[in-house]
């Protein structure tokens, strides 16, 4: 005879043990991690701030202005001096002289100091057209104009689009001899000058307000450059103290302007 107190605990406990499997079960579903290969990822999201516009741009590496003190080297200055090879760049080399042209005389020194650091080549004018070119491109970009340089945004040139760096030396020239000691040394020298006070005569009447020529040689009269002014200019010889009043750096469009520029050079050792 079956004992039903014993019967029906022995249900209550069944119930209870398979009940506790389904729960068991139920909440494994739950909380079971979703397939690794198809869970979606997410990417983080960039940002990125604001750049500063290129034309506001601080000079980068931009040389300070040195001055050449005084030393006994003045008294072994040679007489005269000449140096060789040095390539002539003309501003329009293809005799294109339109607006552009009037304005790459900066430009052409820098190419001309280039070229003769790097193999004293003649460069064909087509390709000096092309450096031209480029050079105002990356002037537009990081100085925001290309006309009129100054001494200094000249240097910014040979820094950081020549990546010449520490080589590039701004001078303070306090006499002709200190222009003089640095061809003396083998060193082309770009010098900003008041151009209507050059006195050159193949320069179109009155001639340009701001210019920059090349310095390669002297003798005791004259300064000789490579001037990129005209098709004329290599080997050009300047009235030696004429040359000195003529010597300013950028200032503004104007000859009052001009005449009040400080007397730099630029150098690369």
């Amino acid at each position: 005879m079956i004992n039903k107190s014993r019967l029906w605990l022995g249900l209550r406990i069944g119930f209870c043990f398979f009940g506790a499997i389904a729960i068991g079960v139920y909440l494994g579903q739950l909380v079971q991690l979703p397939d690794p290969i198809t869970s979606p990822t997410i990417s983080p999201t960039l940002t990125m701030s604001p750049t500063t516009p290129v034309s506001t741009l601080s000079p980068i590496n931009t040389p300070s202005v040195t001055s050449i003190p005084n030393s006994k080297v003045e008294t072994t200055l040679p007489s005269s001096a000449l140096i060789a090879k040095v390539p002539f760049i003309e501003q329009a080399p293809l005799k294109n002289w339109d607006a552009v042209h009037e304005e790459t005389c900066e430009e052409a020194a820098v190419l001309t100091v280039v070229h003769y650091l790097e193999g004293q080549r003649q460069p064909a004018p087509a390709e000096i057209e092309t450096e031209l070119q480029n050079l105002i491109a990356w002037e537009q970009k990081v100085l925001g104009m290309y006309e009129d340089t100054t001494v200094a945004e000249t240097a910014r040139m040979l820094v950081e689009y020549f990546n010449y760096g520490e080589r590039v030396r701004i001078v303070e020239l306090t006499k002709l001899d200190d222009l003089k000691r640095e061809v003396a040394a083998g060193r082309p020298v770009i010098v900003p000058a008041a151009g209507r006070l050059l006195g050159n005569r193949y320069f179109k009447s009155p001639g340009p307000i701001y210019h920059m020529t090349v310095v390669i040689g002297y003798t005791e009269t004259e300064i000789i450059s490579n001037d990129p002014g005209t098709q004329h200019g290599a080997g050009y010889r300047y009235d030696a103290a004429q040359f000195w009043i003529a010597i300013h750096d950028f200032v503004n469009r104007s000859d009052e302007g001009m005449a009040s520029g400080a007397k730099l050079a630029l150098v690369v050792d």
